[in-house]
């Protein structure tokens, strides 16, 4: 019998190789940037009908020589009706990102709402969040697909996707991240997905692939209804201004073009929710402080530092209480496995907390095999999968013990 001994990471990094220290990397620009501009990275159909190709920019550690590195998907403000994949701040914070070690993009996704409809100008804005989301979810396939099917010309590690943005962009990762079951959104949003007839996935692009993240960014953004964190789901940090009058810092209006556009729960909303459910939330309010968040020389320079050290927690850098959650060492065997595999060390209580999520990976990081628990003396069937190598990962909130498994 083998044993792995569980780590605190969201990743395989005992993989990773790099000619750095990893206490270095993620922290400090070590590297240079290269940027690839107007990656194609989907096409979906716009507000008005037209067919509208779907871009990213690129950031890319120079000289790096890690093949598995962690992806920050970064999402540009503007209200749903302005902005640009360009934005001077997302680009800033991809380069910021790229010389400290990760691959982060830049994501440009569907903008307009048809501003004649004043009677239904909420909906029209609803729906333009709805098409981010789904532009968003497509941009994460995107990725996940390259390493499949074009062997991961990005150098990317699939389990350590990250997703964040400004304000309306903001309001993008956070339903990429959190926008699973439409059935805990208000009925308005129900009743605007129902119009756009395509699901929670959307059809912009790459399907089949899995869309998640691993934790959220959030810069002044806010969650059309909080009812849709449910426990176990991934962490984030914030920073919003107290006094923003465009997107609340509480629960409230969006403001844009002199209009009432949406009814949101902001910053604080979102992390009161995610502090009841006991899923990791940092959050930094920024007293008086409106919108325009990104301006201050100083205040940018803070969140750009509290953001690294939030995400380096996240790839197992920082300190995690992980272990002491386990009582004892996760087992799994027999490895090399034939038909079935046996997890020992989570107890019978653990199995059956919600709290708990078991899946199989493929070496690609692609999920091959969800589990919301296991059965109930601990195995997963692995009789109908190929022989080869494969990861289980068996997550509690927010960290991730990972485990290689071979089957015969």
């Amino acid at each position: 019998m083998k044993q792995f001994t569980i780590i605190l990471s969201l990743s395989l990094t005992f993989w990773l190789t790099t000619s750095v220290t990893h206490a270095q990397r993620y922290l400090q620009p070590l590297f240079g940037q290269i940027v690839e501009s107007a990656i194609p990275y989907g096409e979906s159909v716009s507000w008005n009908g037209n067919s509208a190709p779907l871009l990213l920019d690129l950031y890319l550690p120079a000289g790096d020589t890690a093949t598995r590195r962690p992806l920050l998907l970064l999402f540009h403000g503007g209200s749903f009706v302005g902005g640009a994949r360009t934005d001077a701040y997302m680009q800033n914070m991809c380069a910021y990102f790229a010389t400290r070690g990760y691959v982060a993009a830049s994501v440009g996704y569907r903008l307009g709402v048809n501003v004649a409809n004043v009677a239904g100008l909420q909906d029209e804005f609803i729906r333009a969040a709805i098409r981010a989301t789904h532009d968003a979810k497509a941009a994460a396939r995107f990725f996940r697909k390259s390493v499949v099917e074009n062997n991961n010309p990005y150098g990317i590690d699939t389990s350590r996707i990250f997703a964040g943005g400004y304000s309306a962009g903001a309001i993008t990762a956070i339903h990429l991240a959190w926008l699973k079951n439409p059935a805990l959104t208000s009925q308005q949003v129900q009743n605007n997905l129902t119009v756009l007839n395509v699901g929670l996935e959307g059809m912009s692009g790459n399907p089949g692939y899995h869309s998640g993240v691993e934790a959220v960014v959030n810069l002044a953004g806010a969650a059309l209804d909080t009812q849709i964190i449910q426990p176990g789901f991934v962490p984030a940090i914030h920073f919003h201004g107290t006094d923003d009058q465009t997107v609340p810092y509480a629960r409230g209006p969006v403001r844009a073009m002199g209009f009432n556009i949406m009814t949101v729960d902001g910053s604080s909303i979102v992390h009161q929710r995610l502090n009841n459910l006991q899923i990791q939330s940092e959050m930094h309010s920024f007293q008086g402080g409106g919108h325009d968040l990104v301006s201050d020389t100083a205040r940018w320079n803070f969140i750009l530092d509290r953001s690294k050290l939030f995400l380096y927690a996240q790839i197992g850098g920082g300190t995690s209480s992980f272990g002491e959650q386990i009582n004892a060492v996760v087992q799994c065997f027999p490895n090399p496995a034939v038909d079935w595999l046996q997890i020992a060390g989570i107890t019978q209580t653990n199995i059956a907390d919600p709290l708990w999520s078991f899946a199989l990976h493929d070496l690609s990081g692609r999920c091959i095999r969800p589990f919301s628990s296991l059965a109930d003396d601990g195995r997963i069937y692995l009789g109908d999968l190929s022989s080869g190598q494969y990861v289980l990962t068996i997550r509690h909130q927010h960290h991730t013990s990972c485990h290689r498994i071979f089957k015969k």
